[in-house]
Formats: C-alpha cells, structure tokens, sequence
C-alpha cells in the first residue's frame, strides 16, 4: 500500500516536471523563446518542495535555531540555513528577479509570501515517516492550507491569478 503511494506521488511530480519542462517553453508564459533573456518575469510567485539542499531555515523554524557559522559568509548572521552561503533556489529567485524564499515555517504574516513560498525542510523525503516529519504529502498540504489562506485574505481575482500563474520547483526528495 505504502509502495504503491510512493509510485502515485513520484508519477505526478514526473508528470508536473515532463508538463512544465517536458513540451518545450513555448507553452509557458514569460518562457517562449521570444522572450528568452528577457529581464522581466512573467511568474509572480514561486512555490518550492524539498529537502535540505533548498531549506532555507524551515527545519530551523519548527525544532531549532540553526546557529553560527551557517550564514555569516552572505547574510552576515545566522539564517537558519544548514549552510552558509546561498541555494541554487536562491541563484533562481535572483534570476527570475523576485526576493529570497521565506521558509513557510517560518512565517510573519502574508506581506513576507508576496514572491512564493519555501516548502521544503532538511531531511524530507518523498517516504514518510523519515528524519524529518514534513515529507512530501505533508509539504504538499500545506501549500493547499496556504493557497486557501491567500485566496481568502485576497478575496479577489486578483489573489487567485497569484496561484494560478507561479511556477512550483520540486526538488528531488
């Protein structure tokens, strides 16, 4: 039963990923090759899952505070990182031009998630239970809670276009 679980979520990250990837750019707004190199972004927000190679202070958040040295070399204090310096899903947000991911954990108030949110937390993984008790599923009912959230505190289309248009990075789990 567990096994055939992990086949259906493994099927729809393959299948987000071939969806969004798989059939070229063209059919993505802000990716067509028109506007490849292009300054402007197109996504006004970006949803992030994972693990440790993209937490950007989601563990920190719920158990403990991640202490020095992890992040005195870039940010100049303590993070909340298990790193110190940036993520890839950092060099991507600095591309795209929006702001750093905000660990969803670790969270003061809607202002702080106008650009996305970070899902991801050090130790997931697509199987539960694991290291970490914030797997894939869990990651994923969270962003239906906060999708709910913003709709509401939006309560306009406005609000809804947000969801609709961002771009969600799976990272492997």
């Amino acid at each position: 039963m567990v096994f055939r679980k992990e086949i259906q979520m493994f099927g729809l990250l393959f299948f987000f990923l071939f969806s969004v990837l798989g059939f070229g750019t063209d059919g993505i707004q802000g990716l067509s090759d028109d506007n490849y190199g292009s300054s402007t972004c197109n996504f006004p927000a970006v949803f992030n899952f994972g693990d440790s190679n993209s937490d950007t202070g989601g563990i920190s958040a719920a158990f403990y505070p991640i202490g020095v040295p992890n992040g005195e070399t870039f940010f100049g204090k303590p993070s909340g990182r298990a790193c110190d310096g940036r993520l890839i899903l950092d060099f991507m947000a600095e591309e795209l031009g929006i702001m750093y991911l905000r660990a969803y954990l670790d969270s003061l108030g809607l202002s702080s998630f106008k650009t996305g949110a970070n899902f991801a937390t050090g130790g997931s993984s697509i199987r539960q239970p694991g290291f970490s008790p914030f797997h894939l599923d869990v990651q994923i009912s969270q962003f239906r809670q906060f999708k709910a959230r913003v709709i509401d505190i939006a309560n306009s289309t406005q609000g809804i276009r947000i969801i609709n248009c961002t771009l969600a990075s799976f990272e492997h789990l």
